[in-house]
């Protein structure tokens, strides 16, 4: 129950609306200028078209560079340093390891994956957040090397997979077109008041977050025996904060009626 072809339209769509400026002139960048479009990839594109006019033309040369030299080194999805933050070959299994953690709790996270991710890019530590995903920069996952181990590191990575997912059906399905997503809504998890679509794509995340517990919970053959009460205490943590923040919003969910999300939440109500 997974619609891969929200993803990959969407996917699509950036490249070729993207592609579409650079030819008509639009953009003027030494970085594109003789090469294939085939060589620069989708977080790269996107991040490009939505930033016409915002940011230097040398920090988008930099990116678009940054992309190309991180695609030109590995064949499906790639995991590279900002040039910031020293990642070791251990760091990088280790994020690896979560990732496939991800997928085999979640097998639609393996689609996802397949469909949307290009880029894992290692940031510098600071900041509040260990990790983040930009619609800017669609197919792109940041995230800080805080050295977690391979259960931690799945927790991070579906949640920002579920983003990335969440960017895409926004972007095909006509109920986000709605103005009553721009209204401010108390976040329960963040104690603040945000715009409710940054509240829903807070719940997506957190109730990846729980399904990934849970079945990680079933299949004990997945982690090591001492794990056990790590696992079990951190599924509880995050159970109770998405039951405070999804009920109150469970008639907005109803009526985004994704398949995928609708599998997702299936069990809460």
């Amino acid at each position: 129950m997974f619609d891969s072809e929200i993803s990959l339209n969407y996917k699509n769509f950036i490249r070729t609306k993207a592609l579409l400026a650079f030819q008509e002139g639009l953009f003027d960048l030494e970085a594109l200028k003789g090469l294939e479009p085939s060589n620069i990839s989708t977080s790269a594109l996107s991040y490009l078209l939505f930033s016409q006019g915002k940011l230097p033309k040398s920090e988008i040369e930099l990116i678009i560079k940054k992309d190309i030299e991180s695609k030109s080194k590995f064949i499906r999805w790639s995991i590279y340093d900002s040039g910031l933050e020293e990642i070791s070959q251990k760091e990088i299994a280790d994020i690896e390891s979560g990732l496939e953690l991800a997928s085999n709790c979640i097998p639609q996270l393996s689609l996802i994956q397949d469909s949307l991710l290009e880029h894992i890019e290692i940031v510098p530590r600071e900041g509040r957040f260990e990790s983040f995903s930009d619609p800017q920069r669609f197919t792109s996952i940041f995230l800080k090397n805080t050295r977690k181990n391979d259960i931690r590191w799945g927790e991070i990575l579906s949640h920002e997979l579920s983003h990335q997912y969440f960017f895409a059906v926004t972007s095909a399905n006509p109920v986000f077109r709605s103005e009553k997503l721009k209204n401010m809504h108390f976040s329960q998890i963040r104690k603040v008041q945000r715009p409710l679509i940054g509240v829903l794509h807070g719940v997506v995340a957190e109730a990846t977050m729980v399904k990934y517990y849970e079945n990680l919970l079933k299949s004990p053959g997945l982690f090591e025996a001492e794990q056990i009460s790590f696992v079990e205490s951190r599924y509880q943590e995050l159970k109770s904060l998405f039951e405070r923040e999804f009920y109150p919003l469970k008639d907005n969910i109803v009526e985004i009626n994704d398949p995928y999300l609708n599998l997702l939440f299936d069990s809460f109500y």
